[in-house]
C-alpha cells in the first residue's frame, strides 16, 4: 500500500503522520530537516503532502513526489477570505482535513 507523509513545518520544529490509504500509522514530531531524509528512508515514504512557513522543505523531499498545501491547491473548501494568498498553509490545511472529516 502507498505511504504517505504528511508534513507541517512550522517556525520550531516539523510534526508529520505517516498515512497507509486513510489510515494515520505513526506520528512524530522532527527536531530538523535533515530527520526529514532520514524518515522518508526509514519508513520507504512514496509520496508526501505538506506545508511550510521556510519554504524550503523541497530541497530536503528531493525526488519524491509532493504537493505543497496552498491557497491555490485544489480543496474541498472555499477560501471567502479577502486575501486568500495571506493565509497560513498550515491554517488551510487544518481547514481542509476538518471538512473531510
Amino acid at each position: 500500500m502507498e505511504r504517505i507523509l504528511v508534513l507541517d513545518r512550522g517556525n520550531t520544529r516539523m510534526k508529520v503522520g505517516l498515512f497507509e490509504g486513510s489510515n494515520c500509522t505513526l506520528t512524530k514530531v522532527l527536531e530538523n530537516p535533515a530527520d526529514l531524509q532520514v524518515f522518508i528512508q526509514e519508513f520507504r515514504v512514496d509520496r508526501c503532502c505538506y506545508a511550510d512557513v521556510h519554504g524550503d522543505l523541497a530541497s530536503w523531499i528531493g525526488n519524491l513526489p509532493s504537493s505543497v498545501i496552498s491557497f491555490s491547491s485544489n480543496l474541498p473548501i472555499a477560501l471567502k477570505y479577502n486575501k486568500p494568498e495571506s493565509l497560513g498553509q498550515d491554517r488551510i490545511a487544518n481547514v481542509a482535513g476538518a471538512r473531510a472529516l
